[in-house]
């Protein structure tokens, strides 16, 4: 009895020494080798975190300890060395190798890199064979363990370990092949990772009130409730009705990508009968006119009730910028000290990067729209702009700089959408949309750097030879994924309504939907962000805004479906509800042309031309498609276009770092959009040189 006892935990042993060797050799080659032939597959390296290797390999040693314990305990009586025992054994690895692999990938969110888990799978294989005919060979049974081998291969149990070991292999052909099978599979990790585990839950603030792409809410002293539309409208919200209160619709114009209405603040004595100042409110928009894009700031003096919506602006920030729309962030805030600040995206254009003597861009701007005798007036005007109507604290970081352009309170950002004062401690924290890799929360002080475009998250490069200001590296960052892959800054939470959020970051992501917290104190946080809550509204047409209101309460704002008026208002809470939000109320474009979805879904990484953008295949180091290439035209079908477009680049073999849009549009929609890409983009653009920002097909 005691020689047995032995000899199963030696099974045991070995079996788990191979497992935990194959996952620490795998962790250590996969970020530098290409496991899988780049020339077969063309994927994005994902570099999983150390948490999540931990994880992966506490997740392998635990189903191969059951499963070795199980054979050893079931089977018949073997020597720990004997042929059979080696075969069962290696059976038993592979088995519990492949079931790691697929949990860690249908029952988690976590970072998934498929280099890594097919040198697992090679690694783990491969030593336990080693094992096997060194064990054979030692005991001249080489001829028996072969034999044994291959009549085991036709047996029930050879025949199980022959399913389950191609069962990440079919798993992965359903995922690519079978739209259902693919929507179980994400159905099935929401539910396991995170549907049913999340502390907290949202709820529809109105169940019968929605908007037209709502962007931001906030609040006056007062407690009133306002709500701007990405179309370029503000309404004011008391009980269930909603006012509209300003129409600016005309001035925004076209309504795509990333334009439109962005962001707005009321004034810090909005409301205030006896102020000046009772009805000014402020607002970062797009404007589109004649085919030029331009980002601005507005001043808008809005009416008493019932007099006319359209009414006239004071434009105090005016600049020209490329076409495409992107990265224009927009939120406007007022600091402590009562003075305006101004979030400004790189509008795409390297120009802007590091500057703060050629544009009002890729920074963070301070101005005071009160024109106090202590402030200072412009002196200099930005690139490609314009600007009046305000003046420049005497304080402001680079005011010593004549050549600068004065505003600028902190420079080197991408894209800081969202940004908010936190009223305890006064610190201005935004969420930095990454470019390829990663997503950024940072703390921003006067004269701080960002570092973008030189670095980005952990990874940093050689710093610019004039350098300016202070460098800052980011106080949180995530990794950037197809899930999570937009970060929409949030709020310190000072409420006493949910006490275990008191003094934490909340912020979420407008893909996947994720609401999370993080600690609000400290240099940096390095730990995961606690997900606490999932937002139904996904993809682009999902969260844009995340604040604690002055009842304590966490609002939230998710896009909903353009042109249909789905967006919604959400609250935090600790009951579980079943919020019915349909599938076309969640970010389904019915009513936008087959040209608008191509720049909505498209542009960005293939550009408006759909030759492919640079910039974006030197960061995924891949080469981008040219959807002008007739080659590539001859080659790839409508039907192939929409399936890639729907399942997204790691399920049908190409670049991972493409997502799946299943979640944004239908197959409809997905069969439209691959027309235009096959039929009418081509025919739109031959014969003539696109213009840098230009739009395939014309503006419609």
């Amino acid at each position: 009895m005691k020689a047995r006892i032995i000899q199963s935990s030696l099974r045991l042993l070995v079996n788990m020494l191979i497992c935990g060797l194959a996952a620490t050799l795998a962790g250590q080659s996969y970020r530098s080798v290409y496991v899988i032939p780049r020339g077969l597959v063309e994927l994005t390296k994902v570099i999983m975190t150390n948490s999540e290797l931990v994880y992966f390999l506490t997740l392998s040693l635990a189903v191969t300890y059951f499963l070795t314990t199980g054979i050893v305990v079931f089977r018949k009586k073997r020597g720990w060395l004997t042929a059979q025992a080696g075969v069962e054994d290696t059976f038993s690895l592979i088995i519990a190798s492949t079931l790691a692999v697929t949990f860690y990938f249908v029952g988690t969110e976590k970072n998934f890199s498929p280099n890594f888990f097919v040198s697992f799978l090679g690694l783990a294989v491969v030593l336990r064979l080693a094992w096997l005919i060194a064990a054979a060979a030692l005991k001249s049974e080489l001829r028996l363990a072969i034999g044994v081998f291959g009549s085991q291969l036709v047996r029930p149990f050879g025949l199980v370990t022959v399913f389950i070991g191609l069962l990440p292999g079919l798993l992965l052909v359903g995922y690519k092949k079978d739209r259902n099978i693919a929507n179980i599979i994400h159905k099935t990790r929401r539910a396991i990772s995170q549907s049913d585990k999340t502390p907290y839950f949202v709820k529809p603030l109105y169940a019968d009130l929605v908007f037209e792409q709502p962007i931001e809410v906030e609040f006056d002293k007062s407690g009133r409730l306002f709500v701007l539309e990405r179309i370029g409208k503000l309404f004011l919200v008391e009980g269930q009705e909603k006012q509209l209160l300003l129409d600016f619709t005309s001035e925004v114009g076209e309504v795509a990508v990333e334009n439109g209405a962005l962001g707005f603040a009321l004034h810090p004595e909005f409301g205030k009968e006896d102020s000046s100042n009772s009805n000014r409110v402020f607002v970062a928009y797009t404007h589109w006119q004649d085919n030029i894009l331009k980002n601005r700031l507005s001043e808008f003096l809005l009416p008493e009730r019932n007099t006319p919506k359209k009414i006239e602006q004071t434009v105090l920030i005016e600049q020209t910028r490329k076409n495409d729309g992107y990265h224009n962030a927009g939120a406007v805030e007022f600091g402590p000290d009562g003075y305006l600040y101004v979030a400004v995206g790189e509008a795409t254009d390297h120009k802007n990067h590091q500057q703060i003597d050629h544009a009002l861009y890729s920074g963070i701007l301070r101005i005071d729209i009160d024109n106090k005798a202590s402030s200072l007036p412009i002196r200099n005007q930005p690139s490609g702009g314009k600007t009046a109507g305000y003046k420049i604290p005497s304080d402001n970081p680079f005011i010593q700089n004549e050549e600068a352009l004065h505003e600028f309170y902190a420079i080197g950002f991408r894209n800081p959408f969202r940004m908010t004062f936190d009223r305890q401690t006064g610190k201005l924290w935004a969420g930095e949309v990454g470019n390829i890799t990663y997503e950024e929360v940072d703390i921003v002080v006067a004269g701080g750097n960002y570092q973008f475009p030189y670095a980005e998250g952990p990874k940093v490069g050689a710093k610019p030879k004039d350098f300016i200001g202070n460098e800052k590296p980011p106080y949180f960052y995530y990794t950037h994924t197809a899930l999570n892959r937009a970060i929409i800054g949030g709020e310190v939470y000072r409420g006493s309504r949910f006490n275990d959020l008191t003094g934490s970051y909340l912020f979420g992501d407008n893909y996947s939907g994720r609401i999370m917290a993080i600690p609000a104190e400290g240099q940096t946080w390095s730990d995961e962000a606690k997900t606490i809550a999932l937002l139904p509204h996904l993809g682009q047409m999902g969260l844009t805004n995340l604040i604690e209101g002055p009842d304590g309460e966490v609002y939230m704002t998710s896009l909903g479906k353009g042109g249909s008026g789905t967006g919604r208002i959400w609250l935090l809470t600790k009951e579980k509800q079943a919020v019915n939000v349909k599938m076309a109320d969640a970010g389904l474009e019915d009513q936008m042309p087959p040209h608008q979805m191509f720049k909505q879904y498209c542009s960005r990484c293939h550009g408006l031309n759909g030759m492919g953008k640079q910039e974006v295949s030197a960061a995924l180091n891949v080469e981008m498609a040219n959807f002008q290439n007739e080659t590539w035209q001859a080659k790839s079908s409508k039907d192939y276009i929409a399936k890639v477009i729907l399942n997204g680049g790691a399920k049908m073999g190409l670049n991972a770092g493409m997502p799946a849009w299943s979640n944004v549009l239908s197959s409809k929609q997905a069969n439209l959009l691959a027309e235009y890409i096959k039929q009418k983009l081509p025919k739109a653009l031959a014969g003539k040189e696109q213009k840098p920002g230009e739009e395939a097909g014309g503006q419609q």
